[in-house]
Parts: C-alpha cells; structure tokens; sequence
C-alpha cells in the first residue's frame, strides 16, 4: 500500500467516525424514541404543494397526491380547480347556516299553536290522511263538491294544519313583498315574526287574498286569524289593513248609487272578511273577559284599547254594508227577488247581509256604544234610491233594537224618534219588499210594546201610516200585514 492509500483510507475513517453520534447520545435517542407516540402517515411522508410548502392536516386535502410521487410526464392538478372547489364548500358551509322555508313556517306555526304539537300533528295528518275542520263555516251554496266539516274533538284544532302550512308558505314565500334573505340558523321565533308579519306584509296579503274564491279565502284567514289571536301587537295593524280592504270593495262594488252587477264588473266576495271580523270580535270578547292585561295595564288603558278595536272593526263594516256582496252570481241568476232577498234564503246576497246583521248585533252585545253610534250612522247613510240596501237597512235596524231591548237598555229619544220615522217611510214603501220588512218590524209587539208605549206622538204616526197602508197599498199581502200590526198598536194606547 502506498503512502497516497494510507492517507484516503485514514481521511475517510475520520469523516466516518466524526459524523457518527457518540455511544451516550444513541442511548438516550433510544430511550427518547421508546417514550413517543407512534408517527402517522401525515409525519412520515413529506408532502408538499406546488408552491413546495409542507402541507397540515387542514388544507391536505387540497392535494390528491405528493408531487415527489407523482411521475414525470403526468399532468398535474390545476390548483385554480382546488381553489374554486374549495370556494364551493365554503358556500355550501354558509348555506347550511341559514333557515330554509318550510323550516320557517314550522317555528312560526309552533308560535301561533303554543298549545299544539305542530310537528307531530303534521306526522299524524300525513300518515292518516286525516283533517281538522275549517276555522270558518260559510253557507253551503258557497262549497262545490265538498263534504260537510264535523265538529272538531279538539277546541284548539279548529283548522287543517296540512292547509294552513301550505298557505303559509305561499303568503311568506310566494308573494311580492316576500323576504328576500333566509335567517340565520338559532334565530327565535319571537324573532322570525318580526321579521315576517309586519305590517306591510299584512296589508299587502289582506287585499290579495280577497281576490280569491270563498274556498282559497279559508285557510288564509285562518293565518290572520291565528295570528290576530297569538300576538297582540299585532291587532291595531291587520284590523287597520281590514278596514283599508274594505275600503277597496267599497270603491270598487259600493251600492251607494247603482248596482254594479249592472256594470259587468268582477266582484269579489265579502263573506270571507265579515267571517275573520266576526273571528276577530271572538278573540277580542276572550282576552277582555280571561286576559285583559293583554289590553294595557290599567283599566283606563284597557278600555281605550278595546274601544279602538271594535272602532276599527265597525269602520270596516259600514263600509261592507253598502258594498255589492260579490261572490258567483249562478246560482241566483234564476231567482226572482222574493227569493234572493227573503229573510230564510240561501242566495249569496241573504246570507251574506245576514252574517252582517249577526256580526252588527254581537258588536252591540259587547259595546253598545258602537252599536248606537252604527244606528246613528246609518240614520244618516239611509239609502234613498237602492231598494236593496232599504231592505237591510231596514232589517239591521231591528236587529239593534231588540238586541238593546235583551240587554235592558234603551236608546236616546232623539235616535228612537228619527229611526221610527225612517220606519214609517218604509211602511208606506211602494217596494213589497221593503214594505213588508217595516211591517213585520211593526208586528213585534213586545218590541213596539218597548219603544211606543210612553211616547204617544211617535205611536200615533206609526198607526196612521199602517192604517193608511192598510186601505190603499197596491199589494193586498201588504194590506193584510198592515192591519194586523194596526190593531195591535191600537192594544198599546
């Protein structure tokens, strides 16, 4: 060997022995590896991006495979398509944090039903293919083809919820002023309800859905009604919408001049609004009587409330009673006006005027008065060329005076002396109609008994109207009517 070989050989022995780790360090990296956990793939493997930096555990997956294991010649991933998948989950991350639709209808159902088990009701509606009763009970030549509803077992349940939850939907999602932006996930339904019935919702849904049918009206005043009912704030806003709708009918079918069937116009029914008014004065008669603290904390508030409520409903009704009551004129094109308008009838203008006198009445029961000022206004309104609107007139009139003679109370003498002289204009009415719905007013002796028996002026031109009518009106049946309440006037001097 050569002194050359010596010298290499020696150099690398060095090199060898310089690099190595002495005997103590491998001890304790022996002991030391013994104590750690195992290494995972993640720590094992060297993976990089293309921009060559380690990857974590969070964004690994935006690499399919490291790049040193990919072969040459193979095209990489574009890193624009990660990024714009990565862009897609976080969208579809955003969008599970908010409510979808029939989410909100379910929290806003449950606030509106707090005695109900809205979700296991809908389960159980679903699986027996089973409905409630509808919230509002029309007359029968209004329904086509539909079974008569039963009575409800359950009080609470007085609607169809499968309906109602479908309904709500469509007012909520389906119209012009619907919310655009779906909430948050967590939000409160105290809080959704501010959000979705406010007051321009309301108003703008109140006029919409009396363009409808009698049978798409049903569920959808159930809603205003249900909502009416569970939150008070509430109120003021949809009777103000109320009153505003009926404002809209008046416009459109008033029969303060003509008759608009005459006009060719399409007309809306009113049955639909006089039912949710008549729901209306239920829920405020409830909350007066079993929760009144709803009102105000004081008597004085609590009676200025009430008193704006049935303000706002009674503006609403006189503006209905001199409207058209709308609906399919079919089946009545064929009756003559005995029949349409005939106390008993089944026709569209008799039950509708007649639900109207019924909801007049109730609102005199519960604050007579509302129920004198609605007299008073209608003293004054007294239609003079509308035989239609006499008739009802005529018919409402009574209706206010027996319901004040049950209460035990009278109305002033001044409102007594000018409605019995409207009275005896219409006694001596050349309309039979009109006519013959004074007369039988007159025959009511426990009413005439009343009003007429300590007023001997007022008494004695009642009977000079019917014995005139008695002796020269054109119809015989008018005559005969005439001379029976005359003699029973005689009884009373």
């Amino acid at each position: 060997m050569t002194a050359t070989d010596e010298l290499d050989e020696t150099m690398d022995s060095l090199s060898l022995a310089s690099s190595a780790p002495s005997t103590a360090h491998v001890g304790r990296q022996d002991e030391h590896r013994r104590e750690a956990r195992p290494m995972t793939l993640f720590e094992s493997a060297r993976i990089f991006n293309e921009s060559g930096q380690l990857l974590s555990h969070d964004n690994f997956d935006e690499l399919g495979s490291s790049p040193e294991m990919i072969a040459e010649g193979t095209p990489k991933r574009k890193f624009k398509r990660r990024v714009g998948r990565r862009k897609h989950e976080t969208k579809r991350t955003n969008a599970v944090d908010t409510l979808a639709a029939d989410e909100v209808v379910l929290e806003l159902m449950c606030l509106l039903f707090p005695d109900v088990e809205v979700t296991q009701e809908l389960n159980l509606l679903l699986l027996g293919s089973s409905q409630h009763e509808d919230v509002f009970h029309f007359d029968e030549d209004d329904i086509v083809d539909i079974p008569a509803a039963t009575k409800p077992k359950n009080g609470v349940l007085d609607i169809d919820l499968l309906k109602f939850q479908a309904a709500l939907t469509t007012m909520l999602f389906s119209s012009d002023c619907s919310t655009q932006e779906m909430p948050v996930r967590g939000m409160s339904a105290e809080t959704l309800q501010e959000i979705y019935f406010t007051p321009h919702w309301i108003a703008h849904e109140m006029l919409a859905m009396v363009k409808l049918d009698v049978l798409a009206q049903y569920d959808r005043f159930a809603i205003m009604n249900a909502i009416f009912r569970t939150i008070s704030d509430t109120r003021p806003s949809i009777l103000a919408a109320a009153a505003s709708v009926s404002l809209a009918i008046f416009q459109h079918q008033g029969l303060s001049d003509i008759s608009p069937r005459d006009s060719g116009k399409d007309l809306v029914t009113v049955k639909g609004m006089i039912a949710f008014l008549n729901a209306a004065v239920d829920v405020i008669e409830r909350d007066a009587r079993y929760n009144p603290e709803v009102f105000g904390s004081s008597d004085d508030e609590i009676r200025d409330a009430i008193g704006e409520l049935c303000s706002q409903i009674m503006r609403a009704i006189r503006l209905l009673v001199r409207s058209s009551p709308g609906g399919s004129g079919n089946s009545d094109s064929n009756r003559n006006q005995l029949e349409k308008y005939a106390e008993c009838s089944d026709s569209a203008e008799a039950t509708t005027y007649r639900a109207m006198g019924e909801l007049v009445n109730r609102m005199a029961a519960f604050s007579p008065m509302h129920g004198e000022e609605f007299l008073r206004w209608m003293l004054l309104k007294w239609p003079q060329r509308n035989v239609q609107l006499q008739l009802f007139f005529v018919r409402f009139t009574a209706g206010l005076l027996s319901q004040f003679m049950l209460l035990g109370l009278m109305f002033p003498a001044d409102v007594v002396h000018r409605t019995f002289t409207r009275i005896q204009a219409c006694i001596q009415s050349t309309h039979f109609l009109v006519a013959q719905e004074a007369c039988n007013m007159c025959g009511n002796f426990q009413l005439m008994s009343m009003y007429l028996s300590c007023d001997q002026a007022l008494r004695e031109k009642i009977a000079s109207a019917l014995h005139e009518n008695a002796t020269s009106h054109w119809n015989q049946r008018i005559r005969e009517i005439s001379d029976e309440c005359f003699d029973m006037l005689l009884d009373l001097a």
